[in-house]
């Protein structure tokens, strides 16, 4: 076995996250139906509900912005905490008050999900977080929230390159975010053969990516690691051109590493009149079936169980 972990890094590359795990899990089988040609062990882990099933998710450890996983939770129906589970973990021994926000309604697409019936077709009209069309569980800890910054928050801002290699630094500094977020994904591994990124490269994103993957570099050294960048929809400024080439950067950190970079996205129409050709965005900037490339290139490797240039022995 030669797993693959996943790191994605904002709102921009979760879109396209979502669609790459949605092809992945439309490769199981189930019941009488041929075995599948993709080795799933690569991509999903194993793992055991607090009820003692079994379950299968994504090996991924994906952040964003406050407001940004919409519908998703830390629990869900395979790891549902109860409240009192959560106050048993707190230190604090006084009276506790709890505020609630309103709860986001689930999306069409999810409620058919539910209901077991086929979902309609996705359009931007439906979709408002990448996690509405969603069609599988993650484990707890791989969605990684950043309450320093909000999504849309027009004061202060996520968009410069400073600016995400500054909340880097500090987060990683506070917390050492490799150790708590992406080792307990790591160790579980057999034979981890190497690291998928999926990040923006036009904004405070793509500092913070930046950063981290030298820290991967640093302390994964003999392991390979695959950047898919991503870029917003429309003209790039001289201030993205110049963010772009200060990502192409960790080149220099990752030794045959093989990178990836989606240029300009197609429009709209494009997508709508079927002349996006495997690429393609939402009017608000948000990738929607950008994953097809990194489907077929990773699917390649998975059917072959072979592991690429670059992840070590």
């Amino acid at each position: 076995m030669h797993e693959i972990v996943s790191l994605q890094f904002g709102q921009q590359s979760n879109y396209v996250g979502q669609h790459f795990w949605n092809t992945q899990e439309s490769y199981f089988t189930y019941g009488g139906e041929e075995e599948s040609p993709v080795d799933h062990d690569v991509n999903f882990r194993q793992g055991r509900a607090p009820d003692g099933s079994d379950t299968y998710t994504p090996r991924a450890v994906i952040y964003d912005l406050k407001g940004a996983f919409g519908t998703l939770r830390k629990t869900n129906a395979l790891y549902e905490v109860g409240e009192d589970q959560e106050w048993d973990r707190s230190l604090w021994g006084g009276k506790r008050t709890v505020h609630r926000s309103d709860p986001i309604p689930p999306s069409e697409y999810q409620q058919h999900l539910d209901a077991g019936t086929e979902p309609p077709p996705l359009t931007t009209s439906t979709v408002r977080f990448w996690s509405d069309y969603a069609r599988l569980y993650y484990h707890p800890k791989s969605l990684i929230q950043l309450h320093e910054h909000s999504v849309h928050d027009r004061i202060a801002p996520f968009e410069k390159w400073d600016v995400g290699e500054e909340l880097f630094n500090t987060l990683d500094k506070e917390h050492d975010l490799l150790d708590r977020d992406l080792r307990p994904f790591v160790e579980e591994c057999d034979h981890m053969q190497g690291f998928q990124v999926v990040a923006s490269v036009d904004g405070a994103w793509g500092g913070f990516a930046t950063r981290y993957t030298e820290r991967i570099r640093d302390e994964y050294g003999k392991k390979g690691i695959w950047v898919w960048g991503t870029e917003e929809g429309g003209t790039r400024s001289k201030v993205r051109t110049i963010d772009w080439f200060s990502f192409l950067c960790i080149r220099d950190y990752m030794r045959r590493a093989l990178d990836v970079y989606f240029g300009k996205w197609h429009n709209q129409a494009d997508v709508t009149s079927g002349q996006a050709s495997g690429l393609g965005v939402y009017s608000h900037g948000q990738c929607h079936c950008a994953e097809s490339i990194i489907s077929i290139v990773r699917r390649e490797f998975a059917m072959a169980h072979v592991c690429p240039a670059g992840c070590g022995s």
